[in-house]
Formats: C-alpha cells, structure tokens, sequence
C-alpha cells in the first residue's frame, strides 16, 4: 500500500494502480483495501512502519485523514464511493509498459523478504514464500517473489 499511495502522489491513477495488481493475481488492489481498511488505519500503521522503516509519511495520506476521507466508511478515499468507477483508465494510462508498472510496485515487497533472509527472520525462501502466500495472499499463479539465489541475492 505504501507504494501504491507513493505512486498515486506521481500521478498514476489509483485506478490503474489497482487494475495493475489485480491482473498481476492479486484479489483487490492496494489502494481499494487501503479505502476498505480505513485511510484513518493505514495512516496509523504507516505512522509505525514509518518509525521502524526510516519511511516518511505520505503527505497525501495525511492530508486525506485530516479532511476526514477514510475510504469507503466516508464515501471518499482514494476512490469516491457516490459514483463508483473503479479501474476506468485515462487514455494516456493505457500506454504505460505494465510488467515495468509491477516490478515498482512490488519492489519494496522483495526488498523486505531480501531482507527477513538476510536478517534470518524466516528460515528459507519456501517458508518465505508460504508466508506471502497464505499471509497475504500473494497469487500463487505467479510463482516465488524471490526467483534464485542467483537473481535475488540477500
């Protein structure tokens, strides 16, 4: 979710973002949770990540929590829940090169799991993969975060 509001601040809309993670496997996009959560939760759990990471707090985020847009209890996050139009895409959008669109999204994600082996938090990669997995539902189709020692070295 943090890349995917960091990414939206750039521009891209959040139905795109969301379009993008979902043909990639995922159930709902990261920014559709992030309105179905509450902007009011994710701003809290950003704020501990933010502590423990060194990540600075998205000042849309903070910004939408102050204007009391929450998501869906709201009718407004990132999406406006009046008149719902998610994963309509602006034109210029569909032009983007998506493989290149996920691969961002999904960078923090492999640097966090580089960096659980690296700090042995998880034993090896296949405990590792059962934990994006059935954790967070990580979509199974896709095969391992991490392809090989070789390509993903902690």
């Amino acid at each position: 979710m943090y890349k995917a509001i960091r990414l939206w601040e750039q521009g891209i809309s959040a139905a795109l973002i969301d379009r993008a993670a979902c043909r990639f496997g995922f159930a709902v996009g990261p920014l559709t949770l992030a309105d179905q959560l509450g902007l009011d939760h994710c701003l809290a759990i950003t704020n501990m990540l933010a502590t423990a990471f060194n990540w600075s707090i998205p000042e849309s985020l903070e910004k939408m929590v102050a204007k009391q847009q929450l998501g869906t209890k709201t009718g407004q996050g990132f999406y406006c829940y009046e008149d719902v139009k998610l994963f309509s895409e602006k034109p210029l959008e569909r032009k983007l090169y998506r493989k290149e669109f996920i691969v961002n999204l999904l960078e923090p994600l492999k640097q966090e799991a580089l960096r659980c082996l690296r700090e042995q938090v998880v034993d090896d990669r296949d405990l590792l993969d059962a934990g994006l997995l059935f954790g967070m539902g990580f979509p199974a189709f896709r095969g391992r975060l991490l392809l090989s020692k070789e390509q993903n070295t902690p």
